[in-house]
């Protein structure tokens, strides 16, 4: 049902008269470099990389957010610094006059499903970036969004 959902919602964005954005995020699974594969390297201190992928629905498009351990962790705070700047910097290429916004994100708590992401969402309404925004999220253990494929 959410698959459904989620396919309806971004079917309503790609309408050419649409006022809705459809935007999904989450972060790939944790990358370390070096990436070799041998045995003594498996006990060398290897540094740990995280990846958030955002994905707009209607242009088919994906934007990229990568740090390492020593700028962030995985934590709320660093997914609201993405999302934020994502929507509030035109320099990332993020432009638009939609002013209705569906985020869909996996049921994370630490990460999506928290006041610091509420917070945000009211700063871009209270701001002026959007009038209406719907935070949605698939069943835990069906979260394949966009930026997983």
């Amino acid at each position: 049902m959410a698959r459904k959902l989620m396919n309806n919602d971004g079917a309503d964005s790609r309408c050419p008269n649409s006022d809705v954005r459809v935007v999904q995020f989450d972060l790939q699974q944790q990358m370390y470099l070096p990436t070799l594969t041998h045995t003594q390297m498996y006990y060398s201190r290897q540094l740990a990389f995280v990846n958030m992928g955002i994905h707009l629905e209607d242009e088919g498009k994906g934007i990229m957010f990568l740090w390492n351990e020593t700028v962030g962790q995985r934590g709320s705070n660093e997914i609201v610094s993405c999302l934020y700047k994502f929507f509030t910097f035109s320099e990332i290429g993020y432009t638009t006059d939609k002013k209705k916004l569906i985020l869909w994100s996996d049921n994370c708590g630490g990460q999506n499903k928290n006041q610091a992401v509420l917070a945000m969402v009211l700063v871009l309404i209270a701001k002026g970036f959007f009038s209406e925004i719907t935070h949605k999220f698939p069943v835990k253990g069906h979260t394949f969004l966009a930026c997983d494929h």
